[in-house]
């Protein structure tokens, strides 16, 4: 579902950056849980390195913290929501 919208949403230059605000919280979350699911299933050999979940894992946190944390965007979605952005809502 994300990668059809980032794929989609990418050729177009004029992004609006409500729209940007959720893909890069929902994709970062997404990828996130999906290292988490990985890590769970291994266990204890999530954490080896020759499974290269604990490399994924340190790679997929920095996504959720880069160009800022999840909730910090997720508050300023918040906001605009709540000014009825005209982006968000069409």
């Amino acid at each position: 579902m994300v990668e059809a919208l980032l794929s989609s949403v990418a050729a177009d230059r004029d992004v609006p950056q409500d729209i940007s605000l959720v893909l890069k919280v929902a994709s970062s979350e997404f990828a996130y849980r999906a290292a988490d699911d990985a890590m769970q299933m291994l266990g204890w050999r999530g954490y080896v390195d020759s499974y290269r979940v604990a490399g994924l894992m340190r790679d997929v946190r920095f996504l959720r913290i880069g160009e800022g944390p999840s909730e910090a965007l997720l508050t300023e979605l918040g906001a605009r929501l709540a000014a009825r952005s005209d982006t968000v809502y069409d």
